[in-house]
C-alpha cells in the first residue's frame, strides 16, 4: 500500500470516522461538527507540511491542488440537492443516486489533478452518509462551515 493511501485511511479512520458522523435526529448533531471538525479538516485539506532533512524544520504550505473554486463547485452542487430536496421532500428518493454521483465527480475531479485524495476522501465520506434530507442538510450546513474556514486558511487564493 502507498504512503498516500495510508495517509488517507488514517485521515478517514482516525479523523474523519470518528468525528464527522450525520445523525438521523437533528437534536443529536454534536456541538462540534459545524465549529471545530471543519476547522481542522479544512487545515488538512488546503496546508501540508515539509521537513527539511538537513535542518529538521517543518514548514506549512498551501497545498498546489484543491483551489477555493473546485472546492466550491461541490459545495454548490450539494446545496443544489439540499434545496430540490427542501422544496420537494417526497421526491428525495429520485434525488438520491444523482446526489451519490458526486463521487463519482470528485473522482474525475482527482483524476484531472483538480482536487487531491484528502479532499476526494472527505466528499465521499460526507456523501455515503446521506440517506435522507435530514443527513443532506448536516452534509450541507457542514460544508457551509468547511468553506468559510477553508477560505480562511488560503486567504490569498
Amino acid at each position: 500500500m502507498s504512503e498516500e493511501m495510508l495517509n488517507l485511511n488514517d485521515f478517514k479512520r482516525d479523523y474523519l470516522d470518528k468525528h464527522l458522523r450525520f445523525v438521523a435526529e437533528p437534536a443529536s448533531v454534536k456541538a462540534d461538527l459545524y465549529a471545530e471538525v471543519p476547522e481542522k479538516v479544512a487545515f488538512r485539506i488546503g496546508m501540508h507540511k515539509t521537513l527539511d532533512r538537513r535542518t529538521q524544520t517543518q514548514t506549512i504550505m498551501a497545498k498546489k491542488e484543491n483551489k477555493p473554486t473546485q472546492l466550491r463547485r461541490f459545495y454548490d452542487e450539494i446545496t443544489h440537492w439540499h434545496e430540490k430536496a427542501r422544496q420537494k421532500p417526497e421526491d428525495f428518493p429520485a434525488f438520491l443516486p444523482l446526489i451519490k454521483m458526486l463521487k463519482a465527480k470528485v473522482a474525475y475531479a482527482k483524476s484531472r489533478g483538480h482536487v487531491d485524495g484528502d479532499y476526494e476522501t472527505l466528499v465521499r465520506h460526507c456523501i455515503d452518509q446521506v440517506d435522507s434530507p435530514i443527513k443532506l442538510n448536516q452534509c450541507k450546513t457542514f460544508f457551509e462551515a468547511f468553506m468559510g474556514f477553508y477560505k480562511a486558511t488560503r486567504p490569498k487564493d
